[in-house]
């Protein structure tokens, strides 16, 4: 087990940049791009505020694709800083563009992964913004596109004007944002599910995450459930409980058979590795999570210095999985095709569990 140190505040946000890098956002008021061969951060993104040099929290952080690839949003309060890693300089205090007059309210969560020129934004106001990294500048605008606090954003990949957004009013809304148009709502409160958390967590979404396909979105509930959702059959596939308490990041993996595998983290502190069948065939659970891949995670657990724990997952009989144990609330997951996982939770390392897949894509 490996730990990335280098922030001196909570990790709130982790996104894979590449084959070989991890983008990461602190409540320490920076962004860091950390060279994963090396397992060191080369590049700091500052953020201030105007007034003095008191730290903001930075609550979510992109990086761009494509043309693109040399952009990294950082988000802090109600402010998106745009940054070029082109820039020489290892700590960059002063970004390329910012948008500070668009969100009324504080930001959730920004993305650039699945469109390749546009970046997207969700807002405590209940507001989605899509900005245009050409120029850059605004593009479009959803007030409101929930009733209560947006908390998660997510590109619909391969379409160019598609996103999908979680929001604490219950509801996943896929979106055409050019139209600003829904085309798919699906109200997460509304199911009667069988989670004994319910009554205490409300079944609101709290975060999501895109199919490389574009067709399945995932989305974290804060009954500690996950429901797994077709776009584009506007239907409900698997709902199935992935922690005891709210999901609180939720991301395809972009290991084995990436469509299939799910990592869930929970505010109990447990990042979950699901199997889940093919949508197609039938909801039954693959007979075996790869054996190889229990071996080498049950490895990478020793070396955690007994602060980690991987239990075999009967709990969760309707599909297959593995847990890893943090130490605290899971606020964001990221993977790299190796099979390296990284997790941010309440503490300044990012922790790193490897699994080696037994496919590769």
């Amino acid at each position: 087990g490996r730990r990335l140190q280098g922030h001196k505040g909570s990790v709130t946000s982790v996104r894979r940049r590449g084959e070989d890098q991890l983008l990461s956002g602190s409540e320490d008021g920076t962004g860091r791009l950390w060279d994963l061969e090396r397992n060191r951060s080369i590049r700091c993104f500052l953020v201030r505020q105007e007034r003095g040099d008191t730290e903001v929290e930075v609550s979510s952080v992109c990086s761009g694709t494509g043309d693109f690839e040399h952009l990294v949003g950082v988000a802090y309060e109600n402010k998106i800083s745009l940054f070029d890693v082109r820039d020489p300089a290892l700590v960059s205090r002063k970004a390329a563009f910012a948008f500070n007059d668009v969100h009324f309210d504080d930001v959730n969560e920004i993305i650039m992964e699945g469109a390749i020129d546009r970046m997207a934004a969700g807002d405590d106001n209940g507001e989605i913004a899509v900005y245009d990294l050409r120029k850059p500048k605004l593009l479009r605008k959803i007030s409101p596109a929930h009733s209560n606090i947006c908390s998660s954003i997510c590109f619909r990949r391969g379409t160019p004007w598609q996103a999908v957004s979680a929001g604490l009013d219950g509801k996943v809304v896929h979106w055409n944002f050019n139209k600003i148009k829904q085309l798919f709502c699906y109200v997460t409160t509304s199911s009667s599910s069988q989670n004994k958390n319910q009554m205490v967590n409300p079944r609101f979404p709290y975060c999501l995450s895109c199919q490389p396909s574009g067709n399945v979105v995932a989305a974290g509930l804060g009954d500690g459930n996950v429901v797994v959702l077709d776009i584009e059959g506007k239907s409900c596939l698997h709902e199935f409980e992935a922690a005891s308490n709210m999901i609180s990041a939720v991301a395809w993996a972009e290991f084995g058979d990436s469509s299939r595998i799910l990592l869930s983290g929970g505010s109990d502190g447990v990042v979950t590795v699901t199997e889940l069948s093919q949508p197609s065939s039938s909801r039954q659970p693959l007979d075996a999570f790869p054996e190889e891949m229990r071996e080498s995670l049950l490895a990478s657990m020793d070396t955690m210095a007994g602060s980690s724990s991987v239990q075999r997952g009967t709990r969760y009989h309707s599909h297959n999985c593995l847990t890893l144990k943090c130490t605290s609330q899971v606020n964001a997951i990221a993977s790299l095709p190796n099979g390296s996982i990284f997790v941010g939770d309440q503490g300044p390392a990012i922790l790193v569990f490897d699994v080696r897949p037994t496919t590769t894509t």
